[in-house]
């Protein structure tokens, strides 16, 4: 398996996710635009870039090809953290050229209006919640949902890696498609079966629980084995139950009629 399928979760850019890069930026902006520094390496030469450019190279990277994911680029807030300090730094220079004896507050009230300010984003990112694509999450509808004897289908086939992580879950089904395990073909998710075989395969279940994207992230299917697995749910099985959660979404299909 390439290296680019291990990043194919990833959801294609949207504007919602833009919004966070533009507040960072606009507060690194206004660092820049206070760092008065002369003669020497400034700040802003410093954290400006360490800021900007891993935020707006993934962004332009990720209008080609989804890589966009903030964790990737969480080093970059320390050039945001250079230039906060410029900003309270000047605030301070200027409380000091007005009022000496005020100046000794504003320092603890400045950090501690910064750290409180950005304490929620930092907690959100340490939470479950914050992942766009969880797989154990997914994991825990699977078990609630599954009966034995149901079969499984992945779409796309990397959404396979809910079972990869979470085996247990996965317990008394079949997993439909799958034609070599990862041991048997040295992949990290395993071959799948050729479509007219999955279309085979599916036929013959008479419960299908589909792991794949929510709706908001989910991309058109692609390649003739996903569409196949579509078509076949869409023309001979029902949906009885949708589950979705964090970035996944399980439903189970139930078989119209007897196979033909």
């Amino acid at each position: 398996m390439n290296q680019s399928a291990q990043v194919s979760w990833v959801p294609p850019l949207t504007w919602h996710m833009l919004i966070g890069p533009a507040v960072l930026l606009a507060i690194g902006g206004l660092g820049s635009l206070v760092d008065r520094q002369e003669g020497r390496l400034s700040v802003t030469a410093v954290g400006l870039p360490l800021l900007a450019v891993p935020q707006l190279g993934l962004v332009g990277l990720s209008l080609f090809k989804p890589l966009f994911v903030d964790r990737y680029i969480l080093f970059s807030l320390l050039g945001l953290a250079l230039l906060i300090g410029v900003v309270i730094g000047a605030a301070v220079r200027e409380v000091a050229r007005r009022s000496p004896k005020a100046s000794q507050w504003v320092l603890p009230a400045l950090i501690t209006v910064a750290v409180i300010s950005l304490l929620p984003q930092s907690l959100a990112k340490r939470s479950p919640a914050s992942r766009v694509d969880d797989v154990l999450a997914a994991a825990e509808q699977i078990r609630r949902l599954k009966q034995d004897g149901d079969g499984v289908l992945f779409i796309p086939a990397a959404r396979r890696d809910t079972k990869l992580v979470s085996p247990d879950a996965f317990t008394g089904l079949r997993d439909i498609a799958l034609a070599e395990t990862s041991e048997e073909s040295g992949t990290l998710k395993g071959v799948e079966a050729s479509p007219s075989q999955v279309r085979m395969a599916m036929l013959a279940e008479r419960r299908i629980i589909l792991v794949t994207d929510a709706k908001q992230v989910a991309r058109p299917a692609n390649g003739m084995r996903d569409r196949t697995k579509i078509e076949v749910l869409n023309k001979y099985f029902t949906s009885v139950s949708e589950e979705q959660v964090r970035g996944r979404r399980v439903t189970v299909y139930q078989h119209l009629a007897p196979a033909p």
